[in-house]
């Protein structure tokens, strides 16, 4: 009975212990609960659990946009080619320049045989000769005829007063009973005669006038027709000489020498000194390079700054076609293969690099460094590229933990490395 009176102190003092030690695993094993912001819970004297504080990495917070660099092949090709065709048909005299050739607006690049063009000028220009002389020999007969008319008329004319200066005198002789009624009804037949003479007269005078007016127009149309007709005889034999239309590179010349060039055939490929990429990208890209957008585009080593001048069209085979000008000096050759490059905004918000994304369950959040002590802070990630991200929860000049180390949490103190 004594000796298990002497027990009892001994077990309450093992129990005590036991219930001691209890309490202290319960609060080391339950993380301290972060305050408001600014404001994180801590571990008793404020330092890490190990009574020192954490050294850790961080990275300031930068609010605007998320680029991402994309890029697709792309080649050199002119902006401006054309297909240059004869005018006239006729057989290659020679060809004057060869492919690759830089040409100047109104170059000769392809002469044709002039030989059959010169012989329907010279042609043309007999039979304006023809109607120039057939319009000046009627606008002299004409003239003549019109003169002798004239002559005519003012000879009836004269005929008509004479005649009535006898009728008159006759009947005055008539009256006093010196000439017979005969006599007098002789003159009044004179007179009547040599008015209808000056009516003949006047009216021939006027169907020349007529008739001569309306042979000249005829003839005058017939000198302008001939006069057309050598204008474009001379044009056929300028067309001779195929020239380049603009100012450009000769690429192709499909004819040589002694071959049959026909009109709408290709005497030579023309391109012009502007040059552009021409590339294709998804269409989820298309919708932000609109014209006027600049890429860049690499060959070689070398970067061209190219401008978009076309509008994205509907998709073909899965991507959008696109081409961009390029801009500068000295550009590439055309048909050189190379890579177009261009940045795409994803997303405008806070931006972290990726290795400050930390993950519980479904809840993303960051930790951030506020007066020393840990804040965990939950965040929405808006889009990714590369190692940095844009979410939205933080603000800009917040010093996010790069990579937190193993165990950080909440209300930990924490020493910032390179902070002084």
């Amino acid at each position: 009975m004594r000796r298990f009176l002497l027990l009892l102190p001994l077990l309450a003092l093992a129990l005590a212990a036991c219930q001691g030690h209890k309490v202290q695993a319960s609060a080391a094993a339950k993380p301290a609960a972060a305050g408001a912001r600014g404001k994180p819970a801590s571990f008793g004297g404020g330092f890490g659990r190990g009574g020192f504080a954490i050294t850790v990495q961080v990275s300031p917070v930068k609010v605007g946009p998320l680029a991402s660099l994309h890029s697709a092949p792309g080649s050199v090709v002119a902006v401006t080619q054309s297909d240059v065709a004869p005018q006239v048909s006729g057989v290659v005299q020679s060809v004057l320049l060869r492919p690759g050739a830089q040409v100047a607006q109104g170059q000769a690049v392809v002469q044709l045989d002039p030989s059959s063009l010169q012989i329907a000028l010279s042609n043309a220009q007999l039979a304006l000769h023809n109607a120039q002389i057939s319009l000046q020999t009627n606008q002299q007969n004409t003239q003549e005829a019109a003169a002798s008319l004239r002559n005519q008329v003012a000879a009836d004319q004269a005929s008509v007063a004479s005649a009535q200066a006898a009728l008159h005198s006759a009947r005055v002789v008539y009256r006093l009973g010196g000439t017979s009624q005969a006599q007098l009804i002789t003159a009044q037949s004179q007179l009547s005669s040599a008015q209808a003479s000056l009516v003949s007269a006047q009216n021939s005078l006027a169907q020349n006038q007529r008739a001569g007016t309306q042979a000249l127009a005829q003839l005058q149309i017939a000198v302008q027709q001939d006069q057309n007709a050598v204008r474009q005889a001379q044009l056929n034999l300028s067309y001779a000489t195929v020239r380049a239309p603009f100012a450009g590179q000769v690429a192709s010349i499909p004819l040589n020498p002694g071959e049959f060039a026909s009109t709408g055939s290709t005497a030579f490929v023309l391109t012009g000194r502007r040059r552009q990429v021409s590339f294709s990208v998804p269409p989820s890209d298309a919708a932000a390079l609109a014209v006027g957008r600049t890429v860049s585009f690499e060959a070689s080593g070398q970067k061209y700054p190219a401008v978009i001048n076309q509008p994205p069209t509907a998709p073909s085979g899965g991507v959008v076609p696109l081409t961009a000008q390029l801009r500068g000096s000295s550009l590439p050759p055309i048909g050189t293969v190379g890579t177009v490059r261009y940045q795409l905004t994803l997303a405008t918000g806070d931006l972290i690099p990726i290795s400050t994304l930390q993950v519980t369950g479904n809840q993303l959040y960051v930790f951030t460094v506020v007066k020393g002590k840990i804040v965990q802070d939950p965040i929405t990630v808006l889009a990714e590229s590369g190692v940095t991200a844009a979410v939205t929860g933080l603000r800009a000049g917040d010093q996010v933990v790069i990579s937190p180390p193993p165990g950080l949490l909440a209300g930990d103190t924490v020493k910032v490395l390179g902070a002084k």
